[in-house]
Formats: structure tokens, sequence, C-alpha cells
């Protein structure tokens, strides 16, 4: 058994110093600063934060994640039912923990990953209804592809969902 499995089996390079709060599901073969932005970006203390690839239908409206650990050419599509499995299978995430979604457009349109994740897990969830855009070890959310583009932002679903 693995005791350093939740930082990759690597403690020296990765480490979450409040408790286990982080899932990063970018591959290794990832652009360096999408990696780098998520495993430096600072713990939220009681706050799961999950990176990953948000993906939308032809209409723009959130509809999964993709879980790139295993390398872009075995991508998995996480739909939030997948998500929410692999969020408490994790063993980082407690019942009640709210959940950030560093995922691009997962708090976009109706039923979009963020609302159907908080209502798989009874939890709130906070997610961007734009693109989330990286630079150096912090982040943009724009409503287009570019640091150019319109802001966007975050969107709270569940109990919580007015806290922000």
């Amino acid at each position: 058994m693995n005791t350093y499995a939740y930082v990759e089996g690597n403690p020296i390079k990765y480490f979450d110093f409040f408790g286990l709060e982080k899932i990063i599901l970018f591959g290794k073969d990832e652009s360096p600063s999408l990696l780098y932005t998520a495993e430096k970006f600072p713990d939220t203390p009681g706050v799961l934060q999950v990176w990953a690839h948000g993906d939308t239908d032809e209409n723009h409206r959130s509809t999964h994640v993709a879980d790139d650990r295993k390398g872009k050419s075995n991508r998995v599509d996480l739909y939030p039912d997948d998500l929410a499995d692999e969020i408490k299978n994790s063993g980082k995430w407690k019942p009640g923990m709210p959940i950030r979604l560093y995922s691009c457009n997962t708090g976009r349109g109706k039923n979009s990953v963020g609302e159907q994740l908080s209502e798989h897990m009874d939890t709130s969830v906070s997610a961007p209804n734009g693109y989330l855009l990286t630079v150096a070890t912090d982040y943009r959310i724009r409503k287009g592809p570019t640091l150019y583009s319109e802001p966007g932002e975050w969107v709270n679903f569940g109990t919580n969902k007015n806290k922000e």
C-alpha cells in the first residue's frame, strides 16, 4: 500500500498542508502551466479543489470533465455522477465538505456539471461560468478563451450557494 498516493507517490514534489484537499485530473503530459498552477495553487482549508479540463456540448453547455491522469490518449470523460464517485472514492472528501471545480465552463448553463455534482453529493459546489485561464500560479475566469475576453465569475450551487 502506498501511503503517499495522495501526492502521487512523491511527498517532496507534491504536498497538501491542509488535509488532502486537492484532486488533480490533469495528466503529466499536460501543458506545464496547467499542471504547475494546479500543483502550486494554495489550498483553501476545508474545501476540496478539483482541477480538470471541462467540456461543453455544441450549445456550450457544461457536460463533463476529463480525467487525463493516464495521458490524453487514454482520456476518461467523467460525467457528474462519475465525478461524484471519483471524489467519494478519493478519500479526500468528507460529507458536507464544499467543492470548488477549477475546470472550464463547469458552472455554465442549466444542469451544469457544478449544479449536478452539488445535487449528487448534497454539498455546495462552486464552478466557473467561463474559461479558467492559468497565469503562473494564479487564474482568471473569462467568458471566451483569451485573457482579453469578457470576465466570467464563480457560480455557487447547493446548500451554501450564497456564501461566496
